[in-house]
């Protein structure tokens, strides 16, 4: 991810750090942000074998399948998608917007080092709003649900 784009960071974990987007300010800056990190905490993470026992619903895959694609994403391990709507909880700008939108996630290796990349589905676009580095080499997925 270039530098430029990033909006500040945030220990997630001891061995994780959360960077923000400046692209994805608009719906994370300030009481915004609570709410997004609420509804990442509450994704449903999948491996890519068990998404294929349970389908995920079919606009939040072809939303993940294109973020992958045009991120250039290699070797992804998860996805992860909320059954939350995510604009339920607060407008999606400072203007009071409110429409229908999610919040995906897709893992994967990163050089050496595991991403987690957290989406914001707009329904015409997605639009990165996070990353979450880990400080050590991958480790195996296992599906949460």
């Amino acid at each position: 991810m270039p530098s430029e784009n990033m909006q500040g960071k945030d220990a997630v974990t001891p061995m994780t750090v959360r960077t923000w987007t400046v692209i994805g300010d608009a719906y994370t800056s300030g009481t915004k942000r609570a709410a997004v990190t609420r509804t990442i905490e509450f994704l449903e993470w999948h491996t890519l074998e068990s998404t294929v026992e349970r389908e995920p619903p079919f606009f939040q895959a072809h939303a993940v399948r294109d973020a992958i694609r045009q991120l250039d994403l290699r070797g992804v391990l998860r996805v992860a998608w909320s059954s939350q709507p995510f604009s339920n909880q607060y407008p999606l700008t400072d203007a009071g917007e409110v429409s229908t939108a999610g919040i995906y996630g897709v893992e994967c290796d990163y050089g050496h080092r595991q991403l987690r990349i957290y989406l914001l589905d707009r329904g015409m676009f997605t639009v990165v709003l996070a990353t979450d580095v880990w400080a050590t080499a991958p480790r195996t997925p296992t599906a949460t649900a």
